[in-house]
């Protein structure tokens, strides 16, 4: 797994490089419900959170945006940000049985927590259910996400803007691997109910010689 101590090394050497200035961190919008997970796709009011959303999140073009093996991360990302390259990363979107951390806890042990459980809860309650069980894989998500992430930083192009299209709770969960990178407080990823098109952004740029500026971005409010 990638070492939080690493990303952080990561993350400052390509902000001072100029490389990198900003992370956006969002989940898709509202879907369907297929048999198939992986073919739900953007319904009529997930389009108009998009629309809506678009003017708060892409106010800084976004060249590239990596997301999920799921049709409605790469549709929210094409919505969002209509000239951009998606790059679909495999680990954002597990196959079933994977098994993700060192105690071996599997993929589908989480879906099924999700699917019966928690649902759309905050990551605190996720990281706090069942005695703790499922945190070092959330954690071990997030290592491997930020993995494959790191060496396609370099095409964030001119604005420097890292962007990742996941979902519910791994949205968060990837926000709190950077935070903790950089020894912030995630107290604020922690807590948010990470809705439909929200999420957050770390802004890398112009904040002194080590720590960022991280803040949550709500849900759209649609007409």
């Amino acid at each position: 797994p990638l070492p939080a101590s690493r990303l952080a090394c990561e993350l400052l050497r390509l902000r001072s490089s100029g490389s990198l200035r900003r992370l956006v961190l969002v989940r898709h919008g509202n879907t369907d419900r297929p048999p198939n997970d992986l073919d739900r796709q953007l319904t009529p009011v997930g389009f108009s959170q998009c629309a809506s959303a678009r003017e708060r999140w892409a106010t800084v073009h976004a060249p590239l945006v990596l997301c999920s093996r799921a049709w409605r991360t790469q549709q929210t990302a094409q919505c969002l940000y209509p000239n951009c390259e998606v790059h679909v990363l495999d680990c954002m979107y597990p196959e079933d049985g994977d098994d993700l951390c060192p105690n071996r806890i599997p993929w589908d042990a989480l879906n099924e927590t999700f699917n019966s459980t928690l649902g759309h809860a905050p990551l605190q309650t996720y990281l706090d259910h069942d005695g703790g069980r499922l945190s070092p894989l959330l954690d071990q998500y997030a290592a491997n996400v930020w993995n494959e992430a790191l060496p396609l930083a370099g095409r964030a192009g001119e604005t420097g803007t890292l962007t990742m299209l996941s979902h519910s709770i791994f949205v968060s969960a990837i926000a709190r691997y950077a935070a903790s990178a950089f020894c912030l407080d995630d107290m604020c990823i922690r807590a948010s109910q990470v809705g439909e098109v929200c999420g957050f952004v770390f802004d890398l740029e112009g904040c002194g010689s080590a720590l960022p500026a991280a803040h949550y971005v709500e849900s759209p409010v649609c007409d």
